[in-house]
């Protein structure tokens, strides 16, 4: 009788219904492993650019017009995410429409948002105007080109050729450093009263 209701076990549907499991469960863990691994890598994109330059020199022109050269030891570019990370710092030289060096800006840290269009520059920034002799230094400074302006909230100082002002609560300019507004300045200053 044993032998009977053991053989009534194994009927072939029974043996097709634990085929059928085994085989469920390897195809579930097959697609498990492979929902995983796109996971990581989709985690692991973000993190890793798309292309790295070392020692580089990028110009930008409009209408056949250099309008600023960028120049740095190391740059990632995840073109994916449109950003160019500058973790060893960057220089930028300014051109006017007769190829004279407007100004520079440096700084030894940096991001640019391409769709924004928006770069950060941070960590000792320095920006020099050669046309008025007018230096800005500050720990951030945020170019949006849309706007065609840069600013920051942070502390500034300007020196001009008369003059060392500072701010506290920021500053703001046009995208060539211009003509510019100190937010709570404070310093040593001559007030001229015809401008």
């Amino acid at each position: 009788m044993k032998n009977i209701l053991y053989k009534r076990r194994c009927t072939p549907l029974l043996r097709f219904s634990v085929i059928i499991s085994i085989v469920w469960c390897s195809v579930s863990c097959i697609d498990q492993t492979v929902i995983d691994k796109a996971k990581e890598y989709n985690e692991t994109r973000d993190t890793i650019p798309t292309e790295i330059l070392y020692n580089f020199e990028i110009t930008y022109s409009e209408n056949g017009i250099i309008k600023f050269v960028l120049e740095g030891e190391e740059a990632y570019n995840w073109t994916h995410k449109k950003e160019m990370e500058f973790p060893k710092g960057f220089f930028v030289t300014f051109y006017d429409q007769d190829m004279t060096k407007k100004s520079v800006l440096r700084a030894n840290y940096g991001i640019n948002y391409e769709e924004k269009k928006l770069m950060i520059a941070s960590d000792s920034v320095v920006l020099i105007n050669f046309q008025k002799e007018e230096t800005l230094n500050t720990e951030e400074l945020i170019w949006d080109q849309n706007k065609k302006m840069i600013f920051t909230e942070k502390f500034v100082k300007i020196t001009t050729k008369d003059d060392i002002i500072y701010g506290d609560g920021g500053f703001e300019s046009d995208e060539s450093f211009d003509v510019w507004i100190i937010k709570k300045p404070y310093g040593d200053f001559v007030v001229n009263e015809d401008e």
